[in-house]
């Protein structure tokens, strides 16, 4: 089953642990990925609720103890440009969990050994991208092109698709026009409202790696609004051999971790 599961999550399907427990012991363990692949005596409103919110959980129910699992994909985040400020945006992003991808049309800054921590690096002009490329759903779209004629042609084509969260780079001023431009061709003001430009969060940013710090501030404060558990999908990769998972099963008041979090023990001790 957790070869099925780690499977599962390399494509990027959400999955869910479910353990029961008693007072020593794991004694079943249920990896799916809806509520309804559980027996049926665990189908409760309850189990339901929580995958349907794809929250992690702990609770008792007479002497059997439940700890749910939400393991959830990493954040997809999409990076319209390879310049200065997607340089310091990429590094920030992956040490954060945030998958990164990478494109630009000039092949000396859509070059992977200029981002070693992007899952992807792509060269292809902005015109070919759209047309060819699977983007995930739900993804973060950041525009920090060269030029805003680029911003505003990748803007239209994200607009198309389903995604969290889309923000452009930019004055108020540049950011006024194109909106306004978009406006008058027909894109509803929800669409329009929904851009993030000026992009990022207001901390009186001025160097470029400033700027990445406001707009990675503003990916986290959205994500958390959305996803606000850990996924833990990196500890479920490196299960490679055998080893004890020690998972917090719950916790109260302040604690660097909370529900759900993990450590692996291996068996030389590391």
């Amino acid at each position: 089953m957790l070869e099925k599961m780690q499977e599962q999550i390399k494509k990027g399907v959400t999955m869910f642990a479910l353990h029961e427990l008693d007072d020593t012991k794991q004694k079943r363990c249920w990896f799916v990925e809806k509520a309804e692949e559980l027996p049926s005596f665990l189908q409760s409103e309850h189990i339901k609720e929580l995958f349907h919110e794809k929250k992690s959980a702990y609770w008792k129910d007479g002497d059997t103890s439940y700890m749910l699992e939400c393991v959830l994909p990493k954040t997809p985040l999409y990076i319209m440009g390879g310049g200065t400020i997607a340089l310091f945006l990429a590094q920030m992003a992956q040490m954060c969990d945030f998958e990164v991808h990478v494109f630009d049309d000039r092949k000396e800054f859509a070059d992977s050994h200029r981002f070693p921590w992007a899952e992807e690096v792509l060269c292809m002009p902005f015109d070919e991208l759209f047309s060819c490329y699977h983007f995930q759903k739900d993804a973060y779209f950041v525009l920090v092109t060269r030029g805003h004629l680029n911003d505003e042609k990748c803007l239209k084509e994200v607009l198309q698709l389903s995604y969290a969260y889309v923000g452009m780079i930019g004055s108020k001023r540049k950011n006024t026009i194109i909106k306004n431009h978009l406006l008058s061709q027909g894109y509803s003001k929800e669409k329009i409202d929904s851009i993030h430009a000026p992009i990022g969060l207001k901390i009186n940013s001025t160097t470029p790696s400033e700027i990445a710090v406001s707009i990675l501030a503003q990916l986290i404060q959205e994500r958390a609004a959305l996803q606000p558990q850990e996924s833990q999908i990196d500890v479920w990769k490196k299960i490679t051999s055998d080893c004890i998972i020690a998972t917090i099963l719950d916790h109260q008041g302040s604690t660097p971790r909370g529900t759900g979090s993990k450590m692996l023990i291996f068996l030389d001790g590391h």
